[in-house]
């Protein structure tokens, strides 16, 4: 009777897992600061599901930040990166480049670039078509 019950947990374990394996993912938010990004400027990205936010604060000026919301495809953001004055983007000769990885529910991953180009951003795929609002 013992071993009876035991194999009834287990078929219902297996089940259990069956369907919750295609939960979506839980990631934490992700706060990633570059220290002395130009001399006097400070940098913070915080990334919480789908929204992006980005803070700079320059040693004489009042933090500026932009927020981005990402499209609902691509439902949570697990990384962001951003790269000083890469190679040149078009008719962009002082570029910063941002790199953002984001996982959609079913498991697949997008990587987009985009560059911030003094007042004008711009996209490399479509990932990106949701920030694009004149923010």
């Amino acid at each position: 009777m013992r071993l009876k019950s035991w194999v009834i947990i287990a078929i219902a374990a297996v089940f259990a897992s069956v369907l919750t394996g295609c939960s979506v993912p839980d990631y934490d938010p992700v706060t990633i600061v570059y220290e002395n990004y130009d001399d006097s400027t400070t940098v913070t990205w915080a990334v919480e599901g789908t929204e992006v936010t980005r803070t700079q604060q320059t040693d004489d000026d009042d933090p500026t930040e932009t927020s981005y919301e990402l499209p609902d495809r691509a439902a949570f953001v697990t990384s962001v990166h951003e790269e000083l004055h890469p190679p040149k983007w078009d008719g962009c000769e002082d570029a910063n480049e941002m790199t953002i990885e984001a996982q959609d529910p079913d498991g697949t991953l997008h990587v987009s670039k985009l560059a911030d180009c003094g007042v004008q951003l711009k996209y490399v795929d479509d990932m990106f078509w949701a920030l694009d609002d004149g923010r």
